[in-house]
Formats: structure tokens, C-alpha cells, sequence
């Protein structure tokens, strides 16, 4: 388990002697709900990547650093879109290009929105905002996952506009699954008494992307039974 933030900064400290060019880091996980002061514990550092030449540069130097690949468990990460895995010691990295859950991506508006904590020589580490990390803990079925969604909500004074924004932006590239897992998510919240005001337009969301589903399901099978 990690700790402490300054456990992270000497893990990116460490990396960055392996890197010989500039790339942007955003901490999405726990790691980032450190940072943001809403977990003191995390096992496992979320990192995405904007490019395939980010993301093979940090795959080099952590194999440098003697991590080791390993597969993730199917069940808790089945959602999800890790492109590698990496243990070593206390650590485990959850390394992901671009993309975390199918279509749903680290975008513009994220990374305009993350904090950029500092430079690690050739490393430019930034974290997404709560209102991202929700996004993003709201598709992952990771043991925790709904803690820490419900963690973010009762600690923060979240903008849910940012959040409605972010996801029907997103849907526009094309209708998928994700939207379903986060509006499942928000309703679990509401459940608990979290009052989430975009509730609403997150079902009718969800309502679109079903509605795209059985669609294209009878256009490829015109005499499928839908329920």
C-alpha cells in the first residue's frame, strides 16, 4: 500500500531517469484521490497516456526498473481498457493509452481541466479533477470503486455540469456501454442519500445508447427478440 504522496513523487522521480523525452502523465485513480486529499491509502497508481510514444516510453523505463507485467484479474477489470500492468514492491501501475473504457477516453476538456502537479525531469505529471475521477470510478468495477465514488461526492463540492458535459460530449463520438455503467453508478448514489442532480439526463443517456443497441442489433439480425 501506498502511504504517503511523496511515495509517488519518488516513484515518478525514479522513472523519469529513464526517460529521455517529454511525456504527460495524468493520474486518474487513487493516486489521484491522494492528491485531492480523499483517500490516505491506494494500492494502485492509475496513469493514462495522450500518444503510443508516451505510453512505450513508460513501458521501457518501468521494464528499466524492473517491473514485472502482469495480467489483471478479468472479473475486476473487465470494464476496463488497461493496456499493461505493472508490480513491483508496493507498487502496481495500471497503465492505460488513451482510452480507459471502450470509447470513453481522456479528452480535451480532461486535460484542460487536470492540475499540473510538477515536473520530474523529461516527466510532466498532471491529475484530473474530481469531477473526472468521478467519471471514471463510476465505469470501474474495482473492489473500492463505489467507496470512492462516494468519498468524492460527501468531500467535494463537485460541478455537475462538468460531469454531464463531459459524458454527453464523449457519447457523441458514439454510443456505448460506459454510459449505462455510470448512470447505474448514480443511481446506486442517489440510493445512499447523495442527492445527483444530472440524474435525469444521465437516464435518458442511457435510455439512447439501449435504444442505439437494439437498433443496430435488429439491423444485423432482423429477426432477433428484443425484451
Amino acid at each position: 500500500m501506498i502511504s504517503d504522496f511523496k511515495e509517488i513523487h519518488k516513484f515518478f522521480d525514479e522513472v523519469s531517469k529513464h526517460i529521455g523525452e517529454r511525456v504527460d502523465i495524468y493520474l486518474i485513480g487513487g493516486g489521484a484521490l491522494m492528491y485531492h486529499k480523499s483517500k490516505n491509502l491506494t494500492k494502485d497508481i492509475d496513469l493514462v497516456v495522450n500518444t503510443e510514444r508516451e505510453f512505450d516510453l513508460i513501458v521501457l523505463a518501468l521494464k528499466n526498473m524492473s517491473f514485472r507485467l502482469e495480467l489483471p484479474d478479468h472479473h475486476s477489470y473487465s470494464r476496463l481498457n488497461i493496456s499493461q500492468m505493472f508490480v513491483k514492491d508496493e507498487f502496481r501501475i495500471d497503465l492505460f493509452c488513451k482510452t480507459v473504457c471502450r470509447k470513453f477516453s481522456l479528452s480535451e476538456g480532461m486535460i484542460k481541466r487536470a492540475t499540473t502537479i510538477r515536473a520530474f525531469g523529461n516527466i510532466l505529471l498532471h491529475v484530473c479533477s474530481e469531477e473526472d475521477i468521478l467519471l471514471f470510478k463510476c465505469i470501474t468495477d474495482r473492489p473500492g470503486d463505489l467507496d470512492d465514488c462516494m468519498r468524492i461526492t460527501y468531500e467535494h463540492l463537485l460541478d455537475w455540469d462538468i460531469v454531464l458535459r463531459e459524458a454527453q460530449e464523449q457519447s457523441r463520438t458514439g454510443k456505448d456501454v460506459w454510459i449505462t455503467w455510470i448512470t447505474e453508478r448514480l443511481e446506486i448514489l442517489e440510493e445512499n442519500n447523495i442527492k445527483v442532480p444530472i440524474i435525469n439526463e444521465m437516464r435518458s443517456l442511457s435510455e439512447e445508447c439501449r435504444e442505439k443497441w437494439e437498433m443496430d442489433l435488429l439491423s444485423r439480425n432482423p429477426d432477433a427478440k428484443l425484451d
